[in-house]
């Protein structure tokens, strides 16, 4: 990149003498500019993938988030529909049990018959299983 007066010594062929006026340009040899320029799209491009990385992490991470908080959203949902189901099932029975058979039809009594049978013994069968037995060789177990 400096300049420098040429010496009356130096010659390009042998046949030709510089003037003592005339200047030589040195300039760095174009493998240094070249070794440079790549070096600096290196870490450049080391930047970008960098920051590609980490903005990839960050969207996989958010992606994460977002499907937990849906899983967990979708679950609660699922309960409380089956809850509001196993409500009006309730409602249902309820409602079946309190019928009053006498003013019907055989044939609409039979029905209801069944039905009440079966809201019954389902419900006994759930208390079976649910409440504690009575065996006599356990002292104070209803108390």
């Amino acid at each position: 990149m400096g300049r420098r007066p040429a010496s009356a010594n130096l010659t390009l062929d042998g046949d030709d003498i510089l003037d003592d006026n005339v200047e030589v340009i040195l300039e760095r040899s174009p493998g240094k500019k070249v070794k440079k320029e790549k070096e600096r799209k290196r870490k450049s491009r080391n930047d970008v993938d960098a920051e590609f990385k980490h903005a990839l992490a960050r969207m996989n991470a958010d992606r994460n988030t977002f499907m937990v908080e849906r899983r967990e959203f979708y679950s609660k949902q699922e309960r409380d529909r089956n809850e509001q189901l196993a409500l009006e099932k309730k409602k249902f029975e309820a409602k079946i049990m309190k019928l009053n058979l006498d003013g019907m039809k055989p044939k609409q009594q039979l029905y209801f018959q069944r039905l009440q049978d079966e809201i019954f013994d389902a419900l006994m069968s759930k208390s079976a299983i649910t409440s504690p037995s009575e065996d006599p060789s356990t002292p104070l177990r209803g108390v």
